[in-house]
Order: structure tokens, then C-alpha cells, then sequence
């Protein structure tokens, strides 16, 4: 299973399912068709007690309670299922529209049918690899077989490109968008959740020894925030993680702030807006009009894992200004326990320290400087391009790499914060005064890329 189709069948559920109540007693049916388990699953997605979930699949393995005989005939009675999930099946069924069409027949007559199928990438053969799906493909489904194509997008994330739809009943009614307005005030309250069982949000109390909660650095990262706001002074400064908006605050001018559950402490300044809720949400929808003018600065502070922080870069570089600066936090935890995935400590960075090195390998166009700051260091990184497909085009193999391939404990060299620069290093002081001229120059991205190669090699970095 790829990180974006986990993230689009999220999505679906997000939109069509999250506030859907049932009687006392009873369950809503998932039925999943392909539903053998390879690095994380749908399953996880209908995993409160509303849900009944049955996997289907051609042969025995994790996830599969029903194994196919035929994988043309479904052994379950016609309209029994409130859902019907598949993901990357389709591309291996030699008559897609039969496994369609059998889906359809057990679906109710109110459910919802979730589909994802790649539109791009390379073979691979399970059995056998028989077809690419473009989106036309799913409304040509939908002609044929006399049902609803609710919603349908492309993801653009290879190598995969999902393609994604929503499918229902010719004669069930499309859902008003006040029933969508309350599936996404119901995700938001799961996202809370979440962050509280993540340790994000609330007050925790965790069993590490004093070493653990060590912290280091030659000045403060809200002090070294503010140095950028000086130098820089951008136009439009985003920002993802509020908390309790001691950074928000250094904002002078126009802001625009994203946090699911801020906890603010400080007065925002009077040019900031926030939206209460996540960033791949604000993404999704509000990101187009709120940053169309463009970023020049970023602070990016959100969740703690590395698959987290690679798609807000990926997403701020969009909207990125020639000159955006985006400084990032938690790259440089202090002890081993601060760096790992699931928070066992009161200071916690997760393991975003493996930014830096999977830009290095994926992305060494961009400048990337590490800060010597406290508590966790911060990550500066300069020369985005809106126009760079690397990262989006290599999404799923990145995301699987960091979560699963990449080194899993924090190397010393991150500890020790080997190669790190004071934020008072006069070269810290030159790149941010180059960027200001640029800025003030109206340079185009491909000018102010050539100048900050120029620079590194100057400087020798």
C-alpha cells in the first residue's frame, strides 16, 4: 500500500463517511476487494467499533478474511454492504468491469463505492499488471454500468498518479453539502483525537529518564525567527503549527497560520489569519486563494514525522516566491528517544531529522543549512521552484523510504549536530541580505537559483 493511497482513501472517508451515525446495536458494512496487507492498510482508516470490515482477496495473507474462488463473483448477497472500498486491484483484473460490476451489486442502495487505481508507473505483475485508468475511464464505468460518479480527482504524486473515485446508485440522492460540511467537522474532531494519542495536543506525562529532555543551542529558535522577519521582511508569512503562537507572533506584516488545535498563549498579530485544521486539508482546498500572491517565508512546525513534513514542503514550494526562505523545526533532536516516531518523551522531534538527508539525495538544488538553535535546531532552506517535479514525481518511493528504508535511529552526526552552523555565523547574516536584494530586484526563480549555487560554492557549504 503507497503513502497517497492511504492518504486518498482517507480522503474519501474524510468527505463521505466521518459523520455517518448508526442505531444502537448495529454496524456499518466495509467490504475491501483486494485486500491482502502490504505496508499499512484501509483497514486502519474504518477502524472504530461503527465499523464491520470484511477483506476480500484472491489468495490468504494478512487483512483477507474471505478468499476468492472467483475473483468475478463476490460471495456476498446483493445490496449488503454501506461501503466498498478497493485500491490498487483494478490494474490487475483482466475484466476490470465484471469486478465493477459485482462491486455495484453488493453495494447499498445508499452506499458509497471507493475506488483508487494508478494512472502512471511501472509494471508489476500480481498476477499480472493489465491497465493504466485515466480519468475518463471511470466516467466510461459509470456510463456502462448506470451508476453515479459522485467525485473524482488525479493525483498528481507518482509514480502511481492515483486516479480516485466516488461512486453510487443511479437513484441515490448526492449528498447535500451540509452532509459534507459535517463529515469534515467530524474528521477534524478524529484529527484531534489522534493528536491527542500522539502526544501533540494536552498535557502528557511520559516515563523517560532526565537525559531525555536535554536541549541545546547557541540562541533561541523564536530569536532566529525573528531575524529572518527582520531581514526578510516578506509580503506574505505562512505558517504550519501554531501551538501557542510565540511564533506567529514575530509576524509585522500579512501571516497566514494552520493548526488543527491551537493552544495560543500570545496575541496573534493583527494581520494574521489561522484555519483550524490541518495542513493537508488547507491544501486541498483553501491554499489556491489564500496564498495565490505567493510565499516568501515559511515556518513549518506541524506533525512530527517525516512523510508529514515532505508533503508541506512539496506543498509550500507551489506557492513559493523566488526568494521563500522556509525554516523547518525538530531536525536536530538531543537524545535518542526526542527522534523516534511515537513520542516517548517530553521533548519530542519525531523524525524529521531524516529531512535533511532525503533533500540531499532527492533535492540537491536546493540549499539546505542546518541551525545550531534551541530547542531542536531549525533547517533553512532557500531556491524552491514551483516548477520542480522531483519530489512530487517520487512521493511514494520517498515516503516509503523514509518511513520504512531509511535509517530508523538517529545517526550521531544529528546528536552531536555535526556540521550545523551558529545562527550568528556571518554567512547566515550574507544569504539572508543576498535573498533581500533579490527579492527587491524581482529576480525569477531560475536567477535566484543560479545565485544561491553561486553563493554555496562561495562559501563552501
Amino acid at each position: 500500500m503507497h503513502a497517497s493511497s492511504l492518504e486518498n482513501m482517507q480522503r474519501c472517508y474524510d468527505f463521505y463517511v466521518a459523520a455517518r451515525r448508526v442505531v444502537a446495536g448495529e454496524k456499518l458494512s466495509v467490504v475491501e476487494i483486494g485486500s491482502e496487507e502490504f505496508n499499512g492498510a484501509y483497514r486502519q482508516i474504518f477502524s472504530d467499533e461503527r465499523f464491520s470490515y470484511v477483506g476480500c482477496d484472491r489468495a490468504p495473507g494478512p487483512g483477507v478474511d474471505i478468499v476468492l474462488d472467483d475473483p468475478y463473483r463476490l460471495p456476498l448477497p446483493d445490496a449488503s454492504a454501506d461501503f466498498v472500498v478497493s485500491g490498487q486491484m483494478l490494474e490487475h483484473c483482466e475484466f476490470f468491469w465484471l469486478s465493477f460490476g459485482e462491486m455495484l451489486r453488493i453495494l447499498k442502495p445508499d452506499g458509497y463505492l471507493f475506488l483508487i487505481v494508478p494512472s502512471g508507473g511501472p509494471i508489476h505483475d500480481y498476477p499480472v499488471d493489465c491497465y493504466r485508468f485515466y480519468p475518463d475511464a471511470f466516467r466510461a464505468l459509470a456510463k456502462y454500468s448506470g451508476c453515479q460518479l459522485l467525485d473524482l480527482w488525479h493525483d498528481d504524486r507518482g509514480p502511481w498518479n492515483d486516479l480516485v473515485g466516488v461512486f453510487r446508485h443511479a437513484a441515490a440522492p448526492a449528498p447535500e453539502v451540509g452532509e459534507i460540511a459535517s463529515n469534515l467537522m467530524a474528521a477534524q474532531g478524529e484529527v484531534q483525537r489522534r493528536l491527542v494519542v500522539a502526544g501533540m495536543v494536552g498535557a502528557s506525562s511520559f516515563a523517560a529518564p532526565p537525559e531525555a529532555d536535554r536541549t541545546q543551542g547557541a540562541a533561541s529558535y523564536l530569536a532566529t525567527l525573528h531575524q529572518l522577519h527582520q531581514v526578510i521582511e516578506p509580503s506574505l508569512y505562512f505558517e504550519i503549527g501554531v501551538r501557542h503562537g510565540r511564533s506567529l507572533a514575530l509576524a509585522g506584516g500579512n501571516a497566514v497560520a494552520v493548526d488543527p488545535s491551537p493552544e495560543l498563549t500570545a496575541v496573534p498579530p493583527t494581520g494574521a489569519t489561522i484555519y483550524r485544521e490541518t495542513s493537508d486539508f488547507f491544501f486541498l482546498g483553501k491554499a489556491q486563494r489564500v496564498l495565490a500572491r505567493g510565499v516568501d517565508l515559511a515556518f513549518i512546525d506541524g506533525m512530527h514525522r517525516s512523510e508529514y513534513v515532505l508533503r508541506d514542503i512539496m506543498n509550500v514550494e507551489l506557492y513559493a516566491r523566488p526568494t521563500l526562505v522556509a525554516a523547518i523545526d525538530d531536525v536536530l533532536p538531543s537524545h535518542p528517544l526526542q527522534a523516534e516516531r511515537d513520542r516517548r518523551s517530553r521533548v519530542w522531534c519525531g523524525d524529521v531529522w531524516k529531512i535533511p538527508f532525503m533533500l540531499a539525495k532527492y533535492r540537491p538544488d536546493l540549499l539546505v543549512l542546518r541551525l545550531d538553535v534551541e530547542p531542536a535546531g531549525l533547517l533553512l532552506v532557500a531556491g524552491f521552484d514551483p516548477s520542480h517535479r522531483a519530489l512530487r514525481d517520487n512521493y511514494n518511493p520517498i515516503a516509503r523510504e523514509l518511513v520504512y528504508l531509511a535509517p530508523l535511529e538517529v545517526p550521531d552526526e544529528v546528536l552531536d549536530r555535526q556540521g550545523a552552523l551558529a545562527p550568528d555565523d556571518p554567512r547566515i547574516a550574507s544569504l539572508l541580505t543576498l535573498l533581500r536584494e533579490l527579492a527587491q530586484s524581482d529576480a525569477t526563480h531560475g536567477t535566484v537559483r543560479a545565485r544561491l549555487q553561486a553563493w554555496r560554492a562561495e562559501n563552501r557549504l
